[in-house]
């Protein structure tokens, strides 16, 4: 396990595996809520069903452009998927008031 600190925040240490099982259920889980398959969303992402299934079960942990192409297929973005991961609520911008 790992301790960081970046920019004056400073992050537990973190478990490896088991960011890597908690980020392969919210893929499954988001996949599931697109009602796509395993298929579908592999061939939306670009990667292989196989790979995929790697993935949701836990066993590897994606590269960035792996996430950035998941999201981008389960249409949604990195940050959001990030901060679902991490248990974190995203706030949209407030509108701006015209001039």
């Amino acid at each position: 396990m790992e301790a960081g600190c970046l920019g004056g925040w400073i992050y537990p240490p973190v478990n490896k595996a088991s960011l890597q099982t908690k980020l392969g259920s919210l893929i499954r889980s988001k996949r599931e809520a697109a009602g796509l398959t395993q298929e579908e969303l592999a061939h939306l992402a670009g990667i292989h069903r196989t790979y995929l299934s790697i993935l949701e079960r836990g066993k590897r942990m994606p590269t960035v452009e792996v996430v950035r192409l998941l999201a981008k297929a389960l249409k949604t973005t990195m940050t959001a998927l990030v901060a679902e991961l991490e248990g974190v609520t995203l706030h949209p911008p407030a509108p701006s008031e015209p001039s």
